[in-house]
């Protein structure tokens, strides 16, 4: 049996591949009488992707390429910016476990 080959490094891989736990606005559905309103909190979200651009205010994922190593034509779909506020971790995906699962270890910020 032979084992399968690595895949080639595409130009995409300069950035990090990032798990991002964030915190999200609610809001209930349709109109609500204020006498029945408890309070939706908030929305923990977990997104992955390519971390494409970062500052003090932001950072930017990207989990979708097209046309990974042709800079010129390279394209970005499901560009997400999560205000650095609403950030509450981000871990560098580093691997795969044996069980197909994703390794991590903490990004400094």
């Amino acid at each position: 049996m032979v084992a399968p080959s690595l895949p080639k490094p595409t130009a995409v891989d300069r950035w990090p591949i990032v798990r991002v736990r964030w915190l999200d606005s609610t809001s209930p559905r349709g109109w609500l009488a204020m006498a029945d309103w408890r309070g939706a909190g908030t929305l923990e979200c977990v997104s992955v992707g390519y971390l494409y651009a970062e500052d003090e205010l932001s950072k930017t994922i990207i989990p979708h390429f097209a046309y990974p190593d042709e800079d010129s034509n390279r394209q970005g779909g499901g560009i997400m910016v999560i205000p650095a506020g609403a950030i509450i971790s981000i871990e560098r995906l580093v691997g795969v476990g044996v069980n197909g699962a994703p390794s991590a270890s903490a990004l400094s910020d």
